[in-house]
C-alpha cells in the first residue's frame, strides 16, 4: 500500500496548489475527502490509502471544521464503508472507522438526537462481528468511545445512542445463541458488550444481563467464559445507578451464585467467581447492608473450592477472596468473622496440598479486619494454627509463622491468648 500512499499524497498535494492553497491541514483533509468519494469500488487498494492518510490527518483538523461539515463528511464516509464492507481487503475498512470514531466523537450533543447519527453507531456495531480482526477492533474502539465519552452524555451520564445499540446488540446475542453454530458471532459480541454495557438503561441491561446468564445453556465451555467475562469487566466499571440500580444487582447475585459451575472446569469456575465477587463490590458501593446480607453465603460456596485440593483454583480462590476483604468484607464485623471461621474449617484434610492459600486469605482477613475481628472466631483460629505448628508433621511451618505476626492486635490481648494455648498444647 506505500505505493499508493505516496501517489494518493502527491495527487492531493497537486490539487491543492491547482487551487492556490496553502496545504493546511483543513485543505489536505477536504481534498481527501474529495479523493475519497471518487474512488472507485474496482481500486479497494487506492481507497485503502485514501482512508489511511485521513485517519492521520482527521486528528488536527479542528471540531468547528469537523462540526460544520458533518453531513457531507459522514456520507461520503458510510458510503465507502458499505462499498467495502464484504471486502477481501480490510484495511480500507478498518481506517474508514477509525476517520468515522473521530469525526462523530467531535460533534456536540444535540446531534445524537437524530435518528440517522444513531443508526449509524449501530452499523459501526455490526462491523464488530466482521471476519476481519482489525475490523472488529476499530469498530469496538469507535462504539466505545462514542458511548462512554462524557461529554455528549445525558444528565444520568448515559449516552443516546445506547439504547439504539444496546438493542442491537440483544437481538444479535438471542439469535446467535439461539443458532447452531452461533457461538463465535455471539463471543465477538460479548467483546463489544464488556466495555459498553455499563452505559445501557436499567431496563436494557437487566434484560442483557439476563441473556448473558442464558449462555449456560450451552455446552461450549469458551462461550460460558466469554459471558462471565462481559459481567467481570462491566462491573469492574462500576456501572452507575442508571444502568445498575441495587435491586438488579441484587438479582444479579443471586443468580451467578445459583449458577455455581462444576469446580472440575477450572477456567469457567475462574470466570464465574470473578464475576460473582464483582457483582458482590459494586452491591458494596451502592448497598451495603444488602450486600452483606448475601456476602456469607458467597463466602462459603468460595471458601469450599479448597476443600478440591487442586493448586491453580486455590491461587484464584485466594485472589478472588483478597478483592472481596479488601472492598467488602473488611467493613463488616459479622462478614469477617464468617469468612474467618470459614477459613478455620478450610484447614482440613481434603485441603493439605493447598493450605497455604488458606493460611494466606487469613493474612489477608487479619490485616484488613485488624481488632475488629477478635472474638471467639478469632480464639478459634489461633488455636487451631497453635496446634498446626506444634505438630510433627506440620509441612508449611514458614506460612504458619507468617500468619502468627498478627502485628494489628493489641499485644496484651495476644499474650494472654498465646499463654492459654501453649498451656493446652502442653
Amino acid at each position: 500500500m506505500q505505493k499508493e500512499v505516496v501517489s494518493v499524497l502527491a495527487a492531493v498535494a497537486e490539487l491543492i496548489k491547482e487551487r492556490n492553497g496553502s496545504e493546511t491541514d483543513v485543505e489536505y483533509f477536504a481534498a481527501l475527502i474529495t479523493t475519497l468519494e471518487g474512488s472507485p469500488l474496482s481500486e479497494p487498494s487506492r481507497t485503502a490509502a485514501v482512508a489511511f492518510l485521513l485517519q492521520l490527518i482527521v486528528k488536527k483538523v479542528p471540531k468547528e471544521v469537523l462540526q460544520s461539515q458533518f453531513t457531507k463528511i459522514v456520507q461520503v464516509l458510510y458510503t465507502k464503508m458499505l462499498e467495502n464492507s464484504e471486502s477481501s481487503e480490510g484495511s480500507a475498512l478498518k481506517y474508514l472507522l477509525s476517520v468515522l470514531g473521530v469525526v462523530l466523537r467531535a460533534q456536540p450533543a444535540g446531534v445524537w438526537n437524530v435518528a440517522n447519527t444513531k443508526n449509524m453507531v449501530v452499523s459501526v456495531a455490526s462491523l464488530c462481528a466482521h471476519e476481519k480482526p482489525w475490523v472488529r477492533t476499530m469498530a469496538r474502539r469507535v462504539v466505545r468511545a462514542v458511548l462512554t465519552d462524557p461529554i455528549t452524555a445525558m444528565d444520568n451520564g448515559l449516552h443516546p445512542a445506547s439504547p439504539s445499540v444496546g438493542m442491537f446488540i440483544q437481538q444479535q446475542l438471542q439469535s446467535a445463541l439461539s443458532s447452531k453454530n452461533g457461538e463465535t458471532t455471539a463471543m465477538r459480541y460479548l467483546c463489544l458488550l464488556e466495555g459498553v454495557m455499563h452505559k445501557m438503561p436499567s431496563p436494557l441491561f437487566k434484560q442483557l444481563a439476563e441473556n448473558i446468564l442464558s449462555s449456560f445453556a450451552i455446552a461450549d465451555p469458551m462461550v460460558k467464559c466469554s459471558a462471565l467475562q462481559c459481567l467481570h469487566r462491566c462491573l469492574q466499571r462500576q456501572p452507575c445507578d442508571a444502568a445498575l440500580p441495587v435491586e438488579t444487582n441484587v438479582l444479579l447475585v443471586k443468580a451467578l451464585k445459583q449458577l455455581s459451575p462444576p469446580y472440575e472446569d477450572i477456567t469457567v469456575c475462574a470466570y464465574w467467581m470473578q464475576a460473582l465477587a464483582e457483582a458482590h463490590v459494586c452491591l458494596t458501593a451502592k448497598d451495603p447492608h444488602r450486600c452483606y446480607s448475601l456476602l456469607p453465603a458467597t463466602l462459603e460456596l468460595m471458601v469450599k473450592l479448597f476443600d478440591t485440593g487442586d493448586e491453580q483454583l486455590a491461587q484464584l480462590t485466594y485472589q478472588i477472596l483478597a478483592r472481596l476483604i479488601e472492598r467488602s468484607v473488611q467493613d463488616n464485623e459479622e462478614c469477617a468473622k464468617s469468612l474467618l471461621s470459614l477459613l478455620d474449617r478450610a484447614l482440613n484434610v481434603h485441603s493439605t496440598t493447598v493450605w497455604k492459600y488458606v493460611l494466606r486469605s487469613q493474612m489477608r482477613l487479619y490485616e484488613s479486619a485488624g481488632a475488629g475481628i477478635i472474638g471467639e472466631e478469632f480464639e478459634k483460629a489461633l488455636k487451631t494454627l497453635a496446634l498446626l505448628r506444634e505438630s510433627d508433621e506440620c509441612f508449611c511451618k514458614q506460612e504458619l509463622d507468617f500468619v502468627s505476626g498478627f502485628p494489628r492486635f493489641p499485644r496484651r490481648y495476644l499474650f494472654d491468648l498465646i499463654h492459654e494455648i501453649c498451656c493446652n498444647v502442653s
